[in-house]
């Protein structure tokens, strides 16, 4: 079994506390998709930098919509398409907003095919079947 699997796996244990994953210098991408990560954890996470840990935090169910907002807003991490495709119908507005409005069309197209995503701004962004994404570029 390989290391990182190994340790991801653990890090869904309850039991094993997430800093003693963390303090692994190549850390558990696992240990940031917990469902009790606390307010330190996440900002120990965000400090590290490492992608490993970020992009499952981005992803976590759990983490607060200001913190999402932040991660959006950072320009050091491309987070703002895993924010798109996982972003819950309990973020903040301003995150939808962001990401609709976002330069990326990766982005944008990962927010339209999250049902996850409000109607309700007005501009939803419509889903263009992936079969015909080429044909309607081309023509």
């Amino acid at each position: 079994m390989h290391l990182h699997a190994a340790l991801d796996g653990l890090s869904l244990n309850p039991a094993l506390p997430v800093g003693a994953l963390l303090a692994r210098a190549d850390g558990s991408g696992g240990a940031a998709a917990r469902p009790d990560l606390t307010t330190e954890l996440i900002e120990e996470i965000i400090a590290t930098g490492r992608r490993r840990l970020l992009y499952p935090l981005a992803g976590n169910p759990e983490v607060p919509g200001e913190v999402l907002l932040r991660l959006a807003h950072d320009p050091r991490h491309p987070l703002r398409p895993v924010l798109a495709s996982r972003v819950g119908g309990i973020a903040p507005r301003e995150l939808f907003e962001l990401l609709l409005a976002d330069p990326d069309p990766v982005v944008r197209e990962n927010l339209a095919e999250n049902d996850a995503t409000p109607c309700a701004l007005g501009s939803r962004p419509t889903r263009v079947p992936r079969s015909r994404r080429g044909w309607a570029a081309s023509g």
